[in-house]
């Protein structure tokens, strides 16, 4: 209902309205303020607030009225023109016209009339809030990162995806720009108001408000729709969704072109085979235990199935299954033989008021007793490899073919007590290091071998010892050989001269100076027993070993 003439003069006069004082009142007619419809051409109009001051501070010359009327100056001549006493307006009820101008332009745009109780100021309180935040808003929109379609976005998803950015970007009269490609093209019949508040019960918020009942009829939703169809291009170019708004390219119609969008890639058709294939999910899938589902996934593609038909409840007729139908589904499709899988079943079948009615409490219940998540945290893993650290060079000497990068690791570990890299020291280094240091590589390797963390280690040293092994293995059999070639030419007869000769070649395979008293020894018992001759032999070979190298 449009406001009275009273119900005007009260919204203008009243202090827990405007507070403007009669005299004031007076002069904003004159200004053009006489129904509250009025301030709609002073809404975000800064210069027209600023003007109204100036002629509010600074009004105009009158005639000075006779003797005896009201305003008569004594002083100057009846006729004569007198300036008037400034127009007092108070900085509280200029803060209240703005923020009431703001609130007429805003029912305006959903298209609301405007009444007494619209433009009370218990209302208008909460809703200049709630406009600030809004302006807030439009000033960081370009935070917003535009979606694409992507093989990660797929041409679905991005539909929705879209729609919640065109929720959060504005247009050109600070309505968001999903107003545009809304269902309905007219605003149906506006609902009561929210007690105090600007916005329908139905809706819930302004921005939600102007989206349902913000007018396409506007000159500005062209300069709208094509702010929309330009998202719509920078999002399908270079893909094969590019050539379905090609033919709004011209008249830039952003809001045609995302419903062809819609209608050939995610239209009725679209959803109806995510409708069968989200029930088939729930009325066929089957959990054995045998596998590797486990019961937390059985209950995810449960649960995604239904988010599903939750989604295609908004394109196309869907009967949503209530609580006892999904518990249902989720324990018929489980047919396993393990016994506390059976048991936790059981239990859900007879709690009629309780789980029975739940399925997030169904499947709380159900799920610890899977056999295969069982299955799963007995199996033992092979650890990860630790490494300390990498690092590239990127240089000419390091690069490898075509110019790539060679990569190079360092062992960096450092001891916590000395310092001393934890890494294979040559024996110049290993000489630098102290006392000190040398204890902790002990001690750090030492820890290290026995955890088992370098395998490679182990490797090269058991290689170490069976190559040393094999060493010692091959001199015993070449000295066992010498010394029955010896024993051979010591039983020859008297003045052979091969037993000097063996002699001394022996005398050269461990020896660097064969000693003439080696020598002289073997021919003086040649003819003595061959068991003593060879022992007392071997006891003067080793002494002369001992003294050419050194070794024990």
């Amino acid at each position: 209902m449009v406001l009275t003439n009273n119900q005007t003069l009260l919204f203008w006069t009243e202090q827990a309205q405007m507070g403007v004082s009669a005299r004031t009142r007076g002069q904003l007619i004159i200004e053009g303020l006489t129904n509250v419809e009025d301030l709609l051409e002073f809404a975000d109009n800064d210069d027209g607030w600023k003007q109204l001051l100036e002629n509010l501070k600074h009004p105009p010359q009158v005639l000075n009225p006779a003797v005896g009327q009201p305003g008569h100056n004594a002083g100057v001549a009846v006729g004569a023109l007198i300036p008037q006493v400034p127009f007092q307006l108070s900085a509280r009820s200029l803060g209240r016209m703005k923020n009431a101008a703001r609130a007429v332009k805003y029912y305006t745009t959903v298209q609301r009339v405007i009444t007494a109780a619209n433009m009370q100021q218990a209302r208008l309180g909460n809703f200049k809030e709630q406009w600030e935040a809004h302006e807030t808003n439009i000033e960081n929109q370009d935070q917003h990162k535009l979606p694409v379609i992507t093989k990660y976005l797929p041409i679905v998803a991005w539909t929705e995806a879209f729609t919640n950015h065109l929720v959060v970007v504005c247009g050109v009269r600070g309505v968001p720009l999903a107003y545009g490609i809304r269902a309905t093209v007219v605003a149906g019949t506006d609902g009561p108001l929210a007690a105090d508040q600007c916005y329908s019960t139905e809706h819930g918020s302004l921005r939600a408000e102007m989206i349902a009942r913000a007018s396409h009829a506007n000159p500005m939703f062209r300069v709208d729709s094509a702010t929309i169809f330009d998202m719509i291009e920078k999002a399908t170019r270079t893909t094969p969704y590019a050539a379905t708004i090609a033919p709004f390219k011209r008249s830039k119609d952003g809001v045609a072109a995302f419903r062809a969008l819609v209608n050939q890639h995610a239209g009725v058709a679209f959803w109806d085979a995510q409708k069968k294939d989200s029930n088939e999910t729930m009325s066929t899938l089957r959990y054995t235990g045998g596998g590797q589902m486990t019961l937390e996934q059985f209950s995810s593609k449960h649960r995604q199935a239904f988010v599903k038909l939750t989604q295609c409840a908004d394109h196309v007729p869907v009967e949503l299954p209530g609580g006892r139908q999904r518990v249902t589904n989720f324990i018929d499709g489980i047919q396993c033989n393990d016994a506390d899988v059976s048991a936790a079943v059981a239990a859900v079948k007879v709690d009629e008021q309780g789980m029975r009615q739940d399925f997030e409490s169904t499947v709380a219940f159900v799920v610890p007793n899977c056999p295969v998540a069982k299955k799963t945290k007995k199996s033992k893993k092979r650890g990860l490899a630790q490494i300390s650290s990498t690092s590239t060079t990127n240089n000419n000497n390091n690069k490898g073919r075509k110019g790539r990068k060679k990569f190079k690791a360092k062992k960096v570990t450092k001891g916590p007590r000395t310092g001393v890299e934890l890494r294979f020291h040559k024996d110049p280094e290993y000489k630098k290091l102290t006392d000190d240091q040398k204890q902790e590589l002990h001690e750090l390797r030492n820890a290290r071998d026995k955890k088992g963390e370098d395998d490679s280690d182990i490797r090269t040293q058991v290689a170490a010892i069976f190559a040393e092994l094999d060493k010692e293995k091959a001199e015993k059999e070449e000295t066992l050989n010498t010394l029955k070639s010896i024993v051979a030419s010591l039983q020859a007869p008297a003045g052979n001269a091969k037993v000097g000769a063996a002699t001394v070649n022996l005398s050269d395979k461990f020896t660097k100076q064969p000693s003439k008293k080696t020598i002289a020894a073997v021919q003086v018992h040649q003819d003595e027993k061959v068991e003593a001759a060879a022992t007392q032999l071997m006891q003067m070979l080793k002494l002369g070993g001992k003294k050419s190298d050194g070794r024990s």
